[in-house]
């Protein structure tokens, strides 16, 4: 049973672990390791919370646009 959670959670951090180097390959953020880039590397946890913050700013937009639709169709 050790053994299972041992395995499982060194086999969590290699796919987190391989899951960012692939999209910041995949994307291009690899080659660009300049500071002064916007396209810095995912692995830093900076960049990591800006696009987390431009997620959320574009959600909370889409969910404006939803109820702003809801609003115009019941009324």
């Amino acid at each position: 049973m050790r053994l299972g959670l041992f395995f499982g959670v060194i086999l969590g951090a290699l796919l987190t672990v391989g899951a960012a180097y692939t999209y910041d390959t995949v994307t291009g953020r690899a080659a660009n390791m300049s500071m002064a880039s916007d396209e810095r590397p995912m692995v830093n946890w900076d960049v990591v919370s800006k696009d987390f913050s431009d997620l959320r700013a574009s959600l909370v937009q889409v969910g404006n646009r939803v109820q702003d639709g809801w609003k115009k169709l019941t009324s």
